[in-house]
């Protein structure tokens, strides 16, 4: 009996720090998981502002995508009148028609706005009726070159828009990179935290599995105990509560004394509550 009760007592006294210690390490996987969350809470938030930065420029660059088709149409419509350009002007005199288109503009607005004497007045207009009867001769050239600035005047502005466009884009980019590197270092110290409860877990299963252990041996010493004071019970049954009581004194003081007692004393003792 009184070795089943010392076992007993050692034992709750090791069970008492062992769940201390997984008190301990619980809580510390609280702190860790409470850390976890507020983590993913701000990754949430990150992600959002990352994904309207991302929106942004994504909206940009399928417009800047849909110019640069649009400028390529231009830039190819402009090459093909462009090499139709070269074949007619292969067969025109050697004159420079645009110098020629530039001369007749110039005397038209002199011949408008001047005044000149009858001869000089008379030149010039038979210059200019010589100019306009050879720029006739350059009607399909001139078209074209009409049609060709068109295109190229076309293309320019697309090109400008894209250049606009890059440039806002860009500035999206440029918010967007920073904080998807915030939402990789977050997601780093992710990891660090599972590698803490990672490295607490396995104690903590560890101190679970010896307090299984612990209390399966506390029930075999309860069931100990409890049979022996059954047993003692009945061996004293004959005795009234006094003579019981007055004995259990007297056991008390063998004990003080450091006598060795038996398991009736020990029961004994344990009835009165004297141990």
């Amino acid at each position: 009996m009184k070795s089943l009760i010392k076992e007993r007592d050692d034992l709750l006294a090791k069970m008492r720090q062992i769940k201390d210690e997984s008190s301990k390490l619980r809580g510390s996987i609280r702190e860790l998981n409470d850390e976890k969350r507020n983590v993913i809470s701000t990754i949430k938030t990150k992600n959002t502002e990352a994904n309207s930065h991302r929106k942004e420029r994504d909206k940009l660059n399928a417009k800047i995508k849909s110019f640069k088709k649009e400028r390529e149409k231009e830039n190819n419509a402009a090459k093909e009148l462009i090499e139709k350009f070269k074949k007619l002007k292969e067969g025109t005199p050697g004159e420079d028609f645009r110098s020629m288109q530039k001369e007749l503009q110039d005397l038209e607005w002199k011949l408008q706005t001047s005044v000149m004497e009858a001869k000089k007045e008379d030149d010039m207009v038979k210059r200019i009726d010589t100019l306009q009867k050879e720029l006739r001769g350059y009607k399909e050239i001139i078209e074209l070159s009409k049609n060709i600035d068109k295109h190229r005047k076309r293309s320019q502005k697309f090109h400008q828009k894209i250049l606009e466009l890059s440039e806002e884009s860009q500035k999206f980019h440029e918010k967007f990179l920073p904080v998807v590197e915030s939402i990789k270092k977050l997601e780093a110290g992710i990891e660090e935290i599972n590698k803490k409860k990672a490295e607490v877990t396995p104690t903590l299963d560890k101190y679970n599995e010896e307090l299984d252990g612990h209390s399966k041996r506390l029930r075999e010493i309860e069931a100990g105990i409890k049979k022996i004071e059954v047993e003692a019970e009945a061996t004293s049954a004959g005795a009234s509560e006094k003579e019981l009581e007055d004995m259990a004194k007297t056991v008390y003081e063998k004990f003080k004394n450091g006598e060795k007692l038996g398991l009736d004393d020990i029961y004994l003792l344990r009835r009165f509550n004297l141990v």
